[in-house]
């Protein structure tokens, strides 16, 4: 931990005192040095707080508030300093407001649904066979989430399901972790003009033989976020008792260590830290 300046509000900006950080497997990344950065960087990208100045006239001190992480080709936390910090400025195109009732922790959990909502714009069949890769929290959200836009026949699959798996069955794939042996069997059980989308973010390289894709017409699909946060909030509040199932601890800032310890052991839950 160390001090770094109080932020100063310049035009179309909005200081934010945080309430609640979600630590992400790219949090994890940047601290052990899995992703590379070329200069310090505060982490964190996935926030809830309240605001304390704003330039803008659509919100008001004390409103709890998130924010996008993607601004202006960057990205919070990485290549752009992230909201780990008791106090943040960001330009008010990047706020996104709570919603009635809604805690810090669930306000804040807007950026992995929003990440996850991307999935609707590959207009994917709701009748159509896929599979979510990935025994992971991420994976667990995804099918949530799409559950509740009516697509039913999706299920988990992980690494001790690969056995299960049958070449050419399935219409779509969508990906929350990849390397290249993972990459070569999805291609492997994709139907022919099959669909796979792509939606971890994997900053070291990952070898893919062409030929594979070519041969099976193979679609890929790379999907960020949702174009809109607000309805990925409203997603929220409408479906808070199942993000509850993946709110797991909260730490205070003065434990970081502790807390960096506990979401290495596994991602059933996001762990949280708060100011």
């Amino acid at each position: 931990l160390t001090e770094i300046p109080y932020p100063v509000l310049g035009n179309n900006q909005t200081i934010i005192k945080i309430s609640a950080v979600g630590l992400c497997r790219t949090d994890l990344y940047v601290a052990n040095g899995i992703i590379p950065i070329f200069k310090p960087v505060v982490l964190g990208h996935e926030c809830s707080g309240t605001i304390v100045r704003t330039t803008s006239v659509k919100f008001k001190e004390n409103q709890l508030v998130s924010v996008n992480p993607y601004q202006d080709g960057k990205f919070m936390g990485v290549t752009l300093n992230g909201c780990l910090s008791e106090f943040i400025v960001v330009n008010n195109e990047y706020i996104v407001l709570s919603k009635p009732n809604l805690t810090c922790e669930q306000t804040a959990y807007v950026e992995p649904v929003a990440s996850v909502m991307a999935i609707l714009k590959a207009n994917l069949e709701k009748d159509s066979n896929g599979i979510i890769y990935g025994n992971n929290r991420i994976a667990q959200l995804t099918h949530t989430v799409l559950n509740t836009f009516g697509y039913k026949n999706i299920k988990i699959i992980g690494d001790d399901d690969e056995d299960s798996l049958h070449d050419n069955y399935y219409d779509f794939i969508i990906e929350s972790q990849i390397d290249e042996k993972i990459f070569k069997k999805l291609i492997q059980i994709l139907k022919p003009n099959g669909l796979l989308i792509l939606k971890s973010r994997k900053f070291t390289p990952t070898e893919i033989i062409i030929n594979d894709l070519v041969l099976k017409d193979i679609n890929i699909k790379c999907l960020s976020y949702y174009n809109d946060f607000d309805q990925a909030m409203q997603w929220i509040l409408d479906n808070s008792l199942e993000v509850n199932k993946l709110i797991g601890k909260s730490f205070h800032i003065s434990d970081f260590k502790e807390a960096l310890s506990e979401a290495v052991k596994g991602e059933s839950n996001k762990i949280f830290i708060h100011f």
